[in-house]
């Protein structure tokens, strides 16, 4: 019991690294793809109590040793990904991944080091500065796996809501705000029972609020008549670098077979050498399967090169390309992924570090695209093609967003990942942009989580794959004709965030600047 207390108000290394331990076991049982989800909502609370009181550089040791834990639990499944797809030595892989982790996990220090230097625990307004700055520099720190506690609610929707107006910062902030109420709660409950009191109540009525704008926003969106639907047949083949593509020729025929009415074929990002633009034969295949079909397409090019360029030559550069391709077998749109995956897809400054190629040395060379193309599949209809992880960035589709799209369509290639979380954490993540633009999001993988959200962010659980499956779906898609007030304002939100913080770090100087000013304006004798 004297142990229980004490991690309530710790006062000893070892109680606050039982706390940060805490919270990482919380965090691991609350991701995506895990059993308990809805714990994000107290995960960080033993953190939080860990650096109470703490010194500077020990609150910074503290969120470091929190923030490289939960890195590890998210990314561990890169390790046999990065051993399978660039052929790296698996203690070398063993390596790049903590030094990854290390550098992911330093603006986290520079979170806990505030607070405590800023003693926000002690102030008025504390709670609403450490969720701002907690919020600010996770976001705005450059990561290439932008996830935060909010991702682990993918599955509610009703909690969701909000990403409509203020986009992942305004969820992510309610949840550590909801978290630190429940934090000064358990602070004060045996000093002062009325400050107590207010903190629970000021969270969980903030979350009955979130809940009951979510409940109705759900109402709206599911009520609503859709400007448009769509058909959409998704085929997931599984397959691995040297197979044949007669499984998904095959898989993709039995499929209008069984469903004659689809109004689009979706195949997505798959490992085998493939390209409708650059391989004659390829491009011979999919024109006599369309002619047969009658049934427009949106395929991937693994290999998609510049002229003058070619697959015989081992230096050269090539797109990952998305196509449309009409039902009368002309290429309609092409769009080249921009967002590529490091030590995946390219080698980050290869030119002046030649000698990673030899480290990883089946790492592709592809050039990143520099247009967002829309695909106009009629006259309301416009695709917005997402290759792999584009979809996690909300920039990426905000772009294409302004240019009038209005369906997501995800093509991507987990298997990589094995039967690991990181597919639902990267289906997770996705999902988001469906809710932030009011746009339905569809997920085609090789191997994976296959699926559709609704423009509310609602899954269609009968679209789901199974990890590691050969599968199709066919489901039908409502497209709303109205966009969000995110898709029309941007990271407003975010932006105020940035501006508070920025007025909490200088607080004192703002101060003694306003003091002085009316002695420097008065006149003198």
């Amino acid at each position: 019991m004297q142990f229980i207390k004490s991690l309530a108000r710790p006062d000893d290394l070892k109680s606050r690294l039982v706390l940060v331990l805490i919270s990482i076991i919380l965090y691991s049982l609350s991701m995506p793809g895990s059993s308990l989800p809805l714990l994000t909502w107290v995960t960080f609370i033993p953190v939080a109590l860990a650096i109470n009181n703490a010194s500077p550089r020990r609150a910074a040791l503290m969120f470091y040793l929190i923030a490289i834990g939960c890195n590890l639990v998210v990314i561990w499944w890169l390790i046999p990904a990065v051993i399978n797809f660039t052929q790296l030595n698996q203690y070398l892989a063993f390596l790049v991944l903590i030094g990854f982790t290390l550098i992911l996990a330093s603006p986290y220090a520079f979170i806990g080091w505030l607070i405590a230097y800023k003693q926000w625990f002690n102030k008025p307004y504390g709670m609403l500065l450490i969720s701002v700055c907690f919020v600010v520099v996770a976001t705005v720190f450059p990561t290439p796996l932008p996830a935060n506690y909010a991702h682990s609610l993918y599955q509610y929707p009703i909690f969701l809501q909000l990403l409509g107006i203020g986009g992942v910062p305004m969820v992510f902030f309610i949840v550590v705000f909801v978290n630190l109420q429940f934090v000064r709660f358990i602070l004060a409950i045996n000093t002062d029972r009325k400050i107590a009191l207010y903190a629970l109540a000021r969270g969980l009525g903030l979350l009955v609020l979130v809940t009951l704008y979510g409940a109705w926003q759900l109402a709206q969106y599911d009520g609503a008549d859709t400007s448009k639907s769509l058909k959409i047949g998704i085929v997931q083949p599984k397959l691995i670098r040297n197979d044949s593509l007669n499984r998904l020729y095959r898989m993709t025929e039995e499929l209008v077979a069984e469903n004659p009415d689809i109004d689009l074929l979706v195949w997505p990002e798959f490992p085998t050498a493939f390209s409708y633009v650059a391989n004659k034969q390829d491009k011979k295949k999919v024109d006599a399967l369309i002619k047969k079909l009658q049934k427009p397409m949106v395929i991937v090019s693994g290999y998609s090169y510049d002229e003058g360029e070619s697959q015989d030559k081992p230096t050269s550069e090539y797109y990952n390309t998305a196509h449309l391709i009409d039902q009368k077998r002309q290429l309609k749109a092409s769009y080249r992924k921009q967002t590529l995956v490091p030590f995946f897809e390219y080698i980050p400054n290869e030119q002046n570090f030649p000698f990673l190629r030899k480290l990883f040395p089946d790492t592709h060379r592809y050039a990143s695209g520099n247009q967002t193309s829309l695909f106009q599949l009629d006259g309301e209809v416009r695709i917005i093609p997402l290759i792999c992880y584009e979809t996690i960035f909300p920039g990426m589709t905000q772009d294409f967003i302004e240019q009038g799209g209005n369906l997501i369509i995800n093509l991507t290639n987990d298997i990589w990942l094995g039967d690991s979380k990181g597919s639902a954490y990267h289906f997770s993540l996705g999902l988001f942009r469906s809710i932030e633009h009011r746009v339905p999001w569809v997920r085609a993988t090789n191997s994976g989580i296959s699926g559709v959200a609704s423009a509310s962010g609602v899954i269609n659980q009968d679209s789901l794959t199974p990890v590691q499956s050969v599968a199709t779906r066919v489901f039908e898609v409502g497209i709303p004709s109205e966009r969000s007030f995110y898709s029309r304002y941007g990271d407003w939100f975010l932006y105020g965030l940035i501006v508070l913080l920025v007025l909490a770090l200088f607080d004192r100087k703002l101060k003694s600047l306003i003091n002085r000013a009316p002695l420097k304006s008065r006149p003198s004798a």
